[in-house]
């Protein structure tokens, strides 16, 4: 099986995908996914707040796919939230997960979430189908993926490619 993220050792760990929020900014609200998302919201920052943790569809690895398809949408109608996208560097607003933030209220960035689950379930689970329309839903919309969303990016392409190419059988990894 083609494992899809290349950089976690925990992708057979059940994981949730959450939106959080900023104290300081109430228009700017991440997409993200944790395994623990309760101390994911700790660990970042003081003054994140975790808005709605939604069920699992899968394990860490599917889950990755459904974040990264939400982040699209988002990243598509929204944009990103640039005033903590441009403080990777400096850390003063958080510590972690700079490009995962995005322009949108609460209930947008769940919409986002909630059209990705959807699209899960349309395309019946197919982790392949989910990785090429993770690249190909900007692209189609006229919108390029940004660089600091390069790595993610590169595990769709490799996922892709290693699937088609190698005939890597996908193993039931979602739930059903």
């Amino acid at each position: 099986m083609a494992k899809f993220s290349k950089l976690w050792n925990n992708h057979y760990n059940d994981a949730h995908l959450y939106v959080m929020g900023h104290q300081d900014f109430p228009n700017a609200h991440k997409i993200g996914i944790s395994t623990y998302p309760t101390q994911r919201s700790k660990d970042i920052d003081e003054k994140i707040i975790l808005k709605q943790v939604f069920k699992k569809l899968g394990n860490r690895d599917f889950a990755e796919l459904i974040e990264h398809l939400a982040q699209m949408y988002a990243l598509v109608k929204y944009g990103q939230f640039e005033t903590i996208k441009f403080d990777r560097y400096k850390r003063q607003l958080c510590s972690s997960g700079h490009s995962e933030w995005f322009n949108c209220s609460h209930a947008q960035a769940s919409g986002c979430i909630a059209q990705a689950y959807k699209k899960v379930y349309s395309l019946n689970f197919d982790k392949l189908a989910l990785a090429k329309e993770c690249i190909s839903y900007p692209r189609n919309k006229g919108v390029e993926i940004p660089d600091d969303m390069a790595r993610w990016k590169v595990n769709c392409q490799s996922y892709i490619y290693e699937t088609e190419n190698f005939g890597f059988e996908s193993e039931e990894i979602a739930l059903p």
